[in-house]
């Protein structure tokens, strides 16, 4: 932008420099003062207006432009979308190894238990070992019947039996390794969503307000926005990031008590109108409404349905509107399409619509 304000004002010097004669035709000796005059004046005029078409206009919008895209904030979404991830790591990281620890306590245990056990019984045979030598010291004239049961008792107490390993005394490595990464990844779904259709700020209308992650729009006051070519202006409209030119793709909107709404697709080429190339289904005035470049049919529906699912299937040439808690086709359009078509949202109320988060499949393909 400041590249393009700096050419701009090069430009307007240099066009203002002119002298005022150059690139006229030499006057003949009889024309007057007067036309000469007036053809300089004429040639002021132009520059003037030059001037104030191509730079103060195109200026203006430069600073339009760049002013936005340091008021758009995508710097700051980010940092807070990985803080929530940074602190869900944390979070998990320090359960993991509570986990781990708690683990390591419950087999420990049993075996400090056992090592007090043997402690125990090592200390009390010590003592027998010691009672007996005594007593056969003591007693020089003990028969050697005497003896023999000393001796017997001594070697009972020196062979206990052999202690019992018992199964599952080690740590379940796997339980808290296995998949580490992965299982984390599937707990990950706690603090994050995957919405199919992100919505797209720099083609909405400038009535309408976003909210911050992009998935929900409603009607407000007008802003004072650039106006580049994406923009769309005939109607509060806002397009999808993420065009279609083949395969099948769906997308669920919650309309809510919106009075005034409609959910479709619009052909690449014609981002700023709504025809030829829309197609749709609307809601205006308690009817309902489906629109294609050929027609606008009015359904005869009274049900008042509160999510929409758009399906979009590109190869089979139609694009259907489901109510998506009864999971009923509401109505169905086929056309031929023949152009990258993108999701695109009206509404005129100020109850946002709502695109939901799409539920994703964890588990690994067997």
């Amino acid at each position: 932008m400041e590249e393009k304000i700096k050419a701009l004002e090069t430009d307007i010097a240099a066009l203002s420099d002119t002298s005022p004669s150059e690139d006229l035709p030499v006057p003949s000796q009889d024309v007057k003062d007067a036309d000469l005059q007036e053809d300089q004046e004429d040639l002021q005029k132009i520059v003037e207006t030059v001037q104030k078409k191509m730079f103060e206009e195109v200026k203006e919008n430069c600073d339009q432009t760049a002013d936005h895209i340091r008021t758009q904030q995508a710097e700051k979404q980010i940092n807070d979308q990985f803080q929530k991830l940074h602190q869900f790591l944390q979070n998990e990281e320090e359960a993991r190894l509570s986990a781990l620890r708690e683990g390591e306590k419950q087999k420990t245990q049993p075996m400090e238990e056992k090592i007090k056990a043997l402690e125990t019984d090592i200390a009390a045979l010590s003592d027998t070992i010691r009672v007996t030598e005594e007593k056969l010291s003591s007693e020089g004239n003990s028969s050697q019947q005497d003896c023999k049961a000393a001796l017997e008792k001594t070697q009972r107490c020196c062979n206990p039996d052999d202690p019992q390993q018992v199964p599952g005394a080690l740590m379940d490595v796997p339980k808290h390794l296995g998949n580490l990464g992965f299982n984390v990844w599937k707990k990950m779904k706690e603090v994050v969503s995957y919405t199919p259709v992100i919505l797209d700020p720099n083609t909405a209308h400038p009535g309408m307000i976003l909210s911050d992650d992009l998935t929900s729009v409603k009607l407000g006051k007008k802003e004072n926005l650039p106006e580049n070519p994406e923009r769309i202006t005939a109607c509060h409209s806002v397009l999808g990031s993420e065009g279609f030119d083949s395969g099948t793709h769906s997308w669920v909107v919650e309309v809510g008590e919106n009075r005034g709404w409609r959910l479709g697709v619009l052909a690449e080429s014609d981002e700023s109108l709504i025809e030829p190339e829309y197609l749709g289904l609307g809601y205006y005035d308690e009817k309902y409404a489906a629109w294609s470049p050929s027609q606008c049919l009015v359904l005869k529906e009274t049900n008042r349905f509160q999510t929409i699912k758009v399906l979009l299937e590109y190869d089979k040439k139609t694009l259907s509107f489901i109510d998506a808690k009864s999971n009923r086709y509401i109505h169905t359009i086929t056309h031929t399409f023949t152009k990258k078509l993108f999701p695109c949202i009206n509404t005129w109320d100020i109850d946002a619509l709502k695109l939901l988060p799409q539920q994703v499949n964890t588990q690994p393909n067997m």
